[in-house]
């Protein structure tokens, strides 16, 4: 489902946005929209890799949580093969 949205972009904006519209072969319409999930997907894919950082810093501080990831080893750990 769609809905309108209604920008105010200054002149330099609309230039940039316009000029990246025509590069792409696309209206200003099917841009933004592009650009938009663009962005969010950029967003998400730093957010879940600062996640995975924090769980990675978690588990090398703590004994126990290094433990429970030793103990359940796997492919994905480092020197061992399945």
């Amino acid at each position: 489902m769609t809905a309108p949205l209604v920008l105010q972009l200054d002149e330099r904006l609309k230039h940039t946005l316009e000029r990246e519209a025509t590069r792409r072969g696309l209206s200003l319409g099917q841009l933004v929209p592009d650009l938009l999930e663009e962005g969010l997907r950029h967003a998400r894919r730093r957010r879940i890799r600062a996640d995975s950082a924090r769980v990675g810093d978690y588990v090398a501080s703590s004994p126990d949580a290094l433990s429970l990831f030793e103990d359940i080893g796997g492919a994905h750990m480092a020197g061992t093969s399945e």
